[in-house]
């Protein structure tokens, strides 16, 4: 689809007005071309590669998924990985993921303007965005805030939520990090049990034997309590995703891998933001009168690095 009101705009004579895809799978994208886009946008983390949000997806989905493709002269250049759910829509990964945000490059208006309109004309109920854990450095809250005032929606940014982070770059932190005396506690707990071995893997081949093992035990340490996991069997939702043994590619946990030695980092001291975009004057999804009539909105957030943590406002 291309959005006629486009045409007159400063970007559109000279390189083209985009041609916008709405998909209904996350594998309708190829994933080095996922990859290559991704490298290019503000936010380059391992919770927006194509393996995390398939995982994601196939384990957490609900309500509609939308992957919204933007490509100039068949290039693409950005997708917004979305579902929508009771009149909203949300980024895929909400929930569950530490760092969430458009994929690819979203500073051009008819960039920004088309996965948003073309996402909003999906959703017949459509109330608004409501978009959770964008890193703080991520320019998407201002892209979003001009986009509200072309479209015609009202922006709201909900505040910032402080984010967890770990830095091993100051001298003598990771030595620290890893002698904690609540770690060797256990440590010397389990020696004295039995030998303990330590191996370090990176290849998904290596990795995947131990899986069943590894979600059996998870399922065991969690069966007596309230929050019981969500894989309860042995060939559960990620075991079976991460594993490949539904036809999916077990590259997720290479580039699970990648990120946390070397990817994440950049984005580590982040916070997350919140934003709301919507066509009246409400001030927030408390106003009665958004409770009574639907409205059109955009919602971002954003958190700091701190030591404790707070959680997003969702409504899972």
């Amino acid at each position: 689809m291309i959005f006629d009101q486009f045409a007159d705009m400063q970007h559109a004579s000279v390189m083209g007005r985009p041609t916008v895809d709405v998909l209904t799978g996350i594998d309708r994208v190829d994933r080095t071309e996922w990859q290559a886009v991704l490298s290019r946008g503000d936010s380059n983390v391992v919770f927006l590669t194509s393996e995390w949000q398939r995982a994601w997806w196939d384990a957490y989905g609900r309500g509609r998924l939308l992957l919204v493709t933007v490509r100039r002269d068949g290039e693409l250049i950005a997708l917004a990985s979305l579902f929508a759910e009771d009149g909203f829509i949300y980024f895929v990964g909400s929930g569950g993921s530490d760092y969430l945000d458009f994929i690819g490059d979203i500073s051009c208006p008819q960039v920004i303007d088309s996965l948003l309109l073309a996402a909003r004309s999906q959703v017949e109920d459509f109330i608004g965005f409501r978009f959770y854990l964008v890193p703080a450095r991520s320019r998407t809250a201002d892209f979003l805030e001009r986009a509200a005032e072309r479209l015609g929606m009202e922006f709201c940014d909900e505040g910032e939520i402080e984010a967890p982070f770990l830095d091993l770059t100051a001298p003598g932190a990771a030595h620290a990090a890893v002698n904690k005396k609540s770690l060797l506690r256990h440590e010397r707990f389990f020696e004295r049990a039995e030998r303990i071995d330590v191996r370090e893997m990176r290849r998904s081949e290596d990795i995947l034997p131990h899986l069943d093992d590894f979600f059996a035990q998870h399922v065991r340490r969690w069966e007596s309590t309230e929050w019981p996991s969500p894989f309860p069997t042995p060939d559960g939702c990620a075991s079976r995703v991460l594993s490949g043994r539904v036809g999916r590619s077990p590259h997720i946990l290479d580039s699970v891998t990648t990120a946390v030695t070397s990817g994440t980092s950049r984005h580590s001291r982040s916070t997350w933001r919140v934003i709301h975009l919507e066509k009246s004057c409400c001030g927030g999804f408390s106003c009665p009168r958004l409770m009574r009539k639907p409205r059109h909105l955009i919602s971002v957030s954003a958190t700091k690095h701190s030591s404790s943590v707070s959680q997003p406002p969702f409504r899972w």
